[in-house]
């Protein structure tokens, strides 16, 4: 096993960089969605959002690119 080192900052290396990207750009194509769902309701959880938004084929994309 060879151990390698990764840059204190390194976006590139970063899947929950990804993660955010695609979601805001989700939110920006969808914002009248967005807006009723996220606005004054306390009840709307984001995650319920966030589960939606992700496929389990574009989590898999944020770390099949790093290698």
């Amino acid at each position: 096993m060879q151990l390698l080192y990764l840059p204190p900052y390194s976006p590139d290396f970063n899947p929950i960089k990804e993660a955010f990207s695609a979601m805001k750009a989700w939110i920006c194509q969808n914002h009248d969605y967005a807006r009723v769902e996220l606005s004054g309701d306390l009840s709307s959880d984001p995650y319920q959002l966030i589960v939606m938004i992700h496929t389990l084929f574009l989590f898999f994309s944020f770390f099949f690119h790093l290698i």
